[in-house]
């Protein structure tokens, strides 16, 4: 009975490890071949909201120390908005581009062996699968921020692993285009998971293309 069990277990746990690479896998190759399965471009305001909080910290220079790391980076664009802002970044990908190396970022394993360095990962991962990224990334890194829809903090089957792991929240107060179009219909923010107390802060995001900075209050 218990070795049943244990094998049921196991090939019910390989499904899932199968059916979610799968699902990576099909959101990386729709995203080459122009179905735009599952992949936004992010905007490069939303990246420079984010700038100026790195800074604010003085954790060393530009805010933060050693290398960032992209684990989902696609065509780069929240790449360069932070080596414009003068930060070090490392990419990855599971279809990897230019400098980029091929990481699966549902995949802890495979994090470890393509930022063994860095200690801080920002990305905008697939939205099917941002919740399985950000569980393997907290995993991995000291620090991740996530631009992420609010509505990925609110869920049963995810409630008891956020309440352990809750972030501060960076709402961005204008909603973004992710296709050069009208506004997505979501509400986003930066998801800051640390190992500081959470909390909420309010971007007062300028507009079209212009961002204002970081005035918006803390809320703890």
């Amino acid at each position: 009975g218990e070795e049943h069990v244990e094998s049921f277990s196991q090939r019910r746990s390989w499904c899932r490890r199968l059916r979610r690479r799968s699902c990576y896998r099909s959101w990386a190759m729709g995203r080459l071949d122009g179905s735009g399965l599952d992949y936004y471009a992010t905007p490069a305001w939303c990246t420079e909201e984010l700038l100026p909080l790195l800074r604010q910290e003085g954790r060393g220079p530009g805010g933060v120390e050693g290398p960032i790391a992209e684990p989902c980076a696609g065509a780069g664009a929240i790449t360069r908005v932070l080596r414009a802002g003068g930060f070090e970044v490392l990419e990855g990908d599971l279809l990897p581009q230019g400098s980029a190396v091929r990481c699966d970022a549902t995949s802890p394993t495979e994090l470890r062996r393509a930022f063994g360095g860095c200690r801080l990962a920002i990305t905008n991962p697939p939205y099917s699968l941002a919740f399985e990224c950000v569980r393997a990334m907290v995993e991995v890194f000291e620090r991740v921020i996530v631009l992420g829809r609010l509505g990925l903090l609110a869920s049963q089957q995810r409630a008891a692993w956020m309440s352990e792991h809750t972030p501060s929240v960076y709402v961005l107060s204008r909603r973004p285009s992710f296709r050069g179009g009208s506004q997505d219909v979501s509400d986003y923010a930066w998801l800051d998971w640390s190992r500081r107390a959470p909390m909420v802060r309010i971007l007062e995001c300028a507009g079209r293309g212009r961002v204002r900075g970081v005035r918006g209050r803390a809320v703890r």
